[in-house]
């Protein structure tokens, strides 16, 4: 990892090469590292199963999809540790020092107030849980009194999507990069048996995005449809479940759509445009 040409604004851009020593292959020939302007590297370090991780100076942790693949490659954020509940009140002043990515976890630790470095003694490690930072307009403010229920409601709702889209991208990563593991290497009956885990928690959560969509009315119907498409599903089983959460709130045209892409699916009609 380093500078490369300078650009025509002077400054130079931050390449990243990856190399198989082992088999004497390149995956990624210096590809651009996603950092924003003015926003540096912090650290840059694999994960206990492999898996290029890069966390910057605004607090942000990103993992490379598709690494093993050449030009394929993408980075993601798993967490923006500015948006952690514990900083909700905006009482604590705190960053956080790398050390890990492992067991689905983020491994830091914590600097108090303008604490740039670790100190000694060395304080225990703290693990965050992922949390992809989503983006969405902020909830209106209440008018009247009145309206307070339906904003309770209202927000439960955006609270219950939000967390369903949140475990959908963390399940989309996590089977992308098992899966680009399992292509790429001898793979073990373990590995095998958790991508199938990890794309039946995926459709399973799809499941739930699409009684919630059935549920807001029929003209949430395009968006149902594009929820049934991204199922991995090949069996149908998943398609025939998602046509009876259809049926169940009275979405009879949705559920007879839903059923031609299962028929498709099944004839071998439905083409795969890739993975996550």
């Amino acid at each position: 990892m380093g500078n490369g040409a300078v650009g025509a604004d002077g400054n130079a851009r931050l390449l990243y090469t990856i190399e198989n020593i082992k088999r004497d292959e390149i995956c990624q020939n210096e590809d651009t590292v996603a950092l924003p302007d003015d926003v540096t590297l912090q650290s840059v370090f694999f994960s206990d199963v492999g898996d290029p991780c890069i966390y910057d100076s605004t607090g942000t942790l990103l993992t490379l999809l598709h690494w093993r693949k050449p030009s394929r490659a993408c980075w993601v954020p798993l967490l923006d540790t500015k948006l952690l509940p514990r900083l909700a009140s905006g009482r604590k002043t705190e960053t956080y020092w790398p050390i890990a990515v492992a067991d689905n976890k983020f491994h830091c630790i914590i600097l108090k107030g303008g604490d740039q470095y670790p100190y000694f003694p060395r304080p225990l490690l703290s693990e965050f849980d992922f949390s992809v930072p989503l983006t969405s307009a902020p909830a209106p403010a209440p008018d009247a009194e009145s309206a307070g229920q339906e904003e309770e409601d209202d927000d439960a709702g955006r609270r219950e999507s939000r967390k369903l889209e949140q475990k959908l991208l963390l399940s989309g990563i996590h089977s992308a990069q098992l899966r680009d593991l399992i292509d790429h290497t001898d793979a073990t009956h373990s590995q095998r048996t958790g991508l199938a885990r990890l794309e039946l928690d995926f459709d399973k959560t799809l499941l739930q995005m699409l009684a919630i969509e059935c549920r807001e009315g029929e003209e949430r119907g395009m968006r149902a449809l594009e929820l049934v498409g991204l199922m991995r599903d090949r069996t149908g089983r998943m398609i025939e479940a998602a046509g009876k959460v259809a049926e169940r709130y009275g979405r009879s045209i949705l559920g007879d759509k839903i059923r031609e892409i299962g028929e498709r699916r099944v004839s071998g009609m439905d083409v795969d445009d890739g993975d996550f």
